[in-house]
């Protein structure tokens, strides 16, 4: 019996993914497909897309710690490119008096500090590790009760950026169970860096690959 157990976080996944042949091709490639979803209580969705070999069941929610989140905006800027460079320091023509001095001085700071550390390749791995091994460790046990029910053959994390996702991921890891993941827009890997690895990434273009 081949089971996958999938992640439908949002409205724009549920379009790419589960609207189209990918979600035929799904059910019958495998025996099971269990939908981790945000909208497992929204009748629509679960009209639209039950079937006899399809479970569809609640996305647990994560809670990030004080440590998570500071992780989760280190993240956010040891990808530094143009398009954080847009992020944080963006509107300055909006912004006066000592509001534009601060503005531009945090923006500044961010940018000395982020530029060169994001060159450390290393450092990411750092950061992954300390997630991976000191962070959620309750969430992923919830993960973990809920692939051991299951028993997937693969997870696919359909929105890696996502902290809940991560921490599915982390459990799959501890779990030995292959693990598939994704960015659920083509721009999302050159905003931020993913808190979890999974065997595999699933890119939308050449130039993300």
């Amino acid at each position: 019996m081949k089971v996958i157990l999938i992640t439908i976080s949002k409205g724009l996944i549920a379009r790419n993914l589960l609207q189209n042949d990918f979600y035929v091709l799904l059910k019958k490639h495998f025996s099971k497909v269990v939908v981790l979803t945000t909208a497992a209580s929204d009748q629509r969705f679960i009209n639209e897309f039950k079937a006899d070999n399809v479970s569809i069941i609640p996305l647990p929610k994560v809670k990030d710690s004080f440590i998570g989140k500071f992780i989760a905006n280190i993240n956010r800027y040891i990808i530094y490119n143009d398009g954080t460079e847009m992020l944080t320091g963006h509107n300055f023509e909006n912004r006066k008096g000592i509001k534009f001095i601060c503005w531009r001085f945090k923006h500044m700071v961010i940018r000395l500090i982020f530029q060169p550390l994001s060159k450390i390749k290393t450092l990411r791995k750092i950061l992954q590790k300390i997630d991976y091994l000191s962070l959620h460790h309750e969430a992923v046990l919830q993960y973990r009760m809920l692939i051991k029910k299951y028993q997937p053959n693969i997870v696919f994390a359909t929105n890696i950026m996502d902290e809940t996702e991560a921490v599915l991921l982390k459990a799959a890891r501890r779990e030995k169970v292959f693990s598939l993941a994704m960015a659920k827009s083509w721009d999302n890997l050159s905003k931020k860096y993913f808190r979890a690895r999974a065997d595999k990434l699933a890119v939308w273009n050449q130039f993300m690959f």
